[in-house]
């Protein structure tokens, strides 16, 4: 899960005890949705030649 915390500091009264399930389920049964084994990667442009991979 792609996560920021203070969103979850923030809502956790409201999210916690669902997310607290999910996350049991998954330790027991071992076994993540589709979506959650999934993520992707962006490469942030720093300085440079933008053609040279390390400027990325």
């Amino acid at each position: 899960m792609g996560s920021q915390w203070g969103f979850y500091l923030e809502f956790w009264e409201v999210l916690g005890k669902d997310l607290l399930k999910v996350v049991n389920h998954i330790f027991v049964s071992g076994v993540l949705s589709p979506s959650m084994r999934e993520g992707v990667v962006s490469l942030l442009f720093k300085k440079g030649d933008p053609e040279l991979l390390g400027n990325w």
